[in-house]
This record gives C-alpha cells, structure tokens and sequence, in this order.
C-alpha cells in the first residue's frame, strides 16, 4: 500500500488519471502552429522531395500521417520437437 500521509491532494500522487501533461499540451500547440506556416511547409516539402530531411523526422511523420504499425508478431504456431528430431534421424 503507498504511503500517502501528507498529501495535499487526498491521497493521489501525481495528476489524476486522464489529464494529459501541460508540457505536452504546449508543444503540441507550437508544432501545429509551425506546421500552418506557408514558408515551413515549403520548406518541408523541399527537403521531403530531395531527401534531404532527417529519417527520424520522415519516419515520424509518416506514423503521423497514416499511423505507426503494429510492432508485436502473432506468432501462433505449433511445433513438435520429437518428430522433428525423429525425422532429422530418418534423413542421416
């Protein structure tokens, strides 16, 4: 059990739960205003054609654009050891 004594806020450290950062909030505020500029976005497009931007920078705003994609395998797959091992013995 966490030790709460002394908390101001009841009993809960940290934010409450759902509450994004404020930092989060004021940067994603900078980027979109950044992103709206005319002379950025030409300046974006410029070094996206000639391939000259980052590939950090590509990669994420690719996952932006059409979202990043899964990175867990579902691997379901059923092996028997005895009879590959039964069946390397056969082929000696």
């Amino acid at each position: 059990m966490p030790n709460t004594k002394g908390l101001k806020r009841g009993g809960s450290p940290g934010r409450p739960r759902g509450v994004k950062n404020k930092a989060t909030r004021e940067i994603k505020v900078f980027c979109q205003a950044l992103f709206e500029r005319p002379k950025f976005q030409k300046n974006l497009k410029k070094a996206w054609d000639n391939l000259t931007l980052e590939p950090g920078y590509r990669q994420l705003l690719t996952y932006y654009a059409f979202g990043k994609p899964p990175t867990a395998l579902d691997l379901n797959v059923s092996f028997d050891l005895a009879k590959y091992l039964a069946r390397e013995e056969d082929a000696e």
